[in-house]
């Protein structure tokens, strides 16, 4: 695998690869190991190779890079936009943290429309009764954390971003020079 940081054996596995007959897209379980302490990512370049059975295609998706990090980044468009509509217009990695603290590691496979679950075997369907409710759930830790600290409340990281839209790209909403509380930004239903 050309340009990794990564080495199949040591770094991550392969569990699982599956590609029906007939189908334009398959999904790839990878099983990655735990970074070393001077080590802040890793990366794979998984490319497509054709046999005497199966041809490569379009030379554009015959290859992606896989990447892993300790550091928290904004997730996929399709869990994004249930944070957006459910949690908060801001992101940081700050506030990424605190719905991981609260909800686990899982809450970045959740999404709020059934077929996008459908569509990606790695999502998760969380009905809309569940989004109301753990919008509850995440404010009442944020508040109940502030008033225990009043003089520490949760803040934002430096790379706070408020935006207008969850189509709009990473890196490209409004920044702050004082990024704000977690608690001032999120959605009241």
């Amino acid at each position: 695998m050309e340009d990794s940081t990564a080495h199949l054996g040591s770094d991550f596995r392969i569990v699982s690869s599956v590609l029906k007959a007939g189908e334009f897209k398959g999904v790839i379980t990878l099983e990655v190991d735990k970074l070393p302490e001077d080590v802040t990512s890793r990366a794979a370049t998984l490319s497509i190779v054709p046999n005497e059975h199966f041809i490569a295609g379009v030379p554009r998706y015959q290859k992606c890079i896989v990447a892993w990090s300790e550091e928290y980044a904004r997730p996929s468009v399709s869990v994004w936009h249930a944070w957006y509509l459910f949690f908060s217009k801001s992101y940081s990695k700050d506030y990424h943290k605190v719905l991981v603290d609260v909800f686990g590691p899982e809450i970045d496979t959740y999404v709020y429309r059934k077929a996008e679950a459908e569509d990606d075997p790695s999502k998760v369907f969380k009905m809309t009764d569940w989004w109301y409710a753990a919008n509850s759930r995440l404010y009442e830790y944020v508040s109940t954390y502030d008033k225990a600290h009043p003089d520490a409340p949760l803040m934002h990281s430096a790379d706070y971003e408020l935006y207008s839209s969850y189509l709009q790209p990473v890196g490209e909403g409004e920044h702050s020079e004082n990024p704000p509380t977690i608690l001032s930004t999120l959605n009241s239903l």
